[in-house]
């Protein structure tokens, strides 16, 4: 079995080792080292018979310092809104951002630490898994809401980002 170290970006043959399952063209494929992780996840679960990946990265600021809160069973429990910022220019050249708002859910030893050491405008890495969840608002209308429960949270640059 071969190890491949990504450390930025990485160009594979299509009808060459592993990536023999795309085409047959002799073009060179550019994979970052997420791409590749993703290949090599979704590959090893088509052996399994799994079909469907639920895997969300994200890199952006907070928004507000993370709420940190604990279940009755004093499993901790943290909430963080991240910002992710899309910048673009539009046809007549005039300079266009959009910025989305992501919630993140944070379970355990790892919510503690983001309370610990993150705070608003803070860069953060986060990977996991987009869950949705029903709930009834003070109106009475059911509602539903989609947010990510993270399994790695990185913290980038330093303290006084």
């Amino acid at each position: 079995m071969r190890t491949l170290t990504l450390v930025t970006t990485l160009t594979l043959y299509r009808n060459h080792g592993p990536i023999g399952a795309f085409a047959g063209a002799d073009a060179p494929m550019l994979f970052t080292a997420i791409d590749m992780e993703l290949y090599l996840q979704a590959a090893r679960e088509r052996k399994t018979g799994m079909s469907s990946v639920n895997k969300v990265t994200l890199l952006g600021r907070l928004g507000a310092d993370p709420e940190i809160r604990y279940t009755q069973s004093g499993q901790p429990v943290g909430s963080l809104r991240i910002a992710t910022s899309e910048n673009w220019n539009d046809r007549d050249g005039n300079r266009q951002e959009r910025t989305e708002w992501h919630n993140i859910t944070v379970w355990g030893k790892q919510a503690e630490t983001c309370g610990q050491y993150l705070a608003k405008g803070r860069q953060v890495y986060i990977e996991g898994r987009l869950q949705s969840r029903e709930y009834t608002d003070r109106d009475n209308i059911q509602r539903r809401a989609w947010e990510v429960v993270a399994n790695k949270v990185v913290f980038i640059g330093g303290r006084q980002n």
